[in-house]
């Protein structure tokens, strides 16, 4: 009554094992073990994102849920907003933000990771954003009161639109990945034998 796999599977290398069974009558039995928790998924209107300043209004344009959370900067004033996620098991995560296409987005973003009241990471964005799909954030530590914080100041941006949508924690952090900010990179004809850099 017991599953071996065919080949070994190192333990660090495993997120979930999944067995499921079934008999001739077609019951099924399935048995899952998490060794990492799940991606969490957090939008705009679940109960962890809460805004902290700025005059915040309700967009049809959305790049996840239903719709955004959009606040035109303006000198002298900024926008900010919290994420504080029910954590089950801290660590190690790799936190991506989620936003729509905008046509006058705001090009830089402060974001700031909280565990309990202590400032522990930061990180600072610039655009070009993959709008509509992640973009990588930081990795960083998140205790089980881990605040994740966005803001943009209007100074140097008056007049853009900062969006809030949706950002999502990844507890399958590797030792070493590679984020670029385009989706592709265009070299342009490159000879066989060269050595192109880019």
């Amino acid at each position: 009554n017991q599953w071996m796999t065919a080949d070994l599977v190192l333990r660090a290398s495993i997120a979930k094992v999944g067995v499921m069974v079934t008999d001739t009558m077609g019951n099924l039995s399935t048995k899952f073990l998490k060794y990492y928790p799940d991606d969490l998924y957090l939008d705009n209107l679940d109960d962890a994102y809460h805004e902290v300043n700025g005059a915040w209004t309700t967009s049809a344009t959305r790049s996840w849920g239903t719709n955004s959370r959009q606040c035109i900067l303006a000198a002298g004033d900024s926008a900010k907003v919290n994420w504080t996620p029910l954590l089950q098991d801290s660590g190690f995560y790799n936190i991506s933000m989620q936003i729509p296409k905008l046509t006058n987005g705001a090009s830089n973003l402060l974001f700031r990771i909280y565990n309990g009241a202590q400032l522990t990471d930061t990180a600072r964005l610039t655009a070009p954003f993959a709008e509509g799909d992640w973009t990588y954030v930081t990795t960083s530590r998140l205790a089980a009161n881990a605040t994740i914080q966005m803001m943009a100041y209007g100074n140097d941006q008056p007049g853009k639109t900062v969006a809030a949508d949706a950002i999502k924690l990844s507890a399958l952090v590797k030792d070493r990945w590679i984020y670029t900010k385009e989706n592709y990179v265009q070299m342009g004809p490159v000879s066989e034998e060269d050595t192109a850099h880019y």
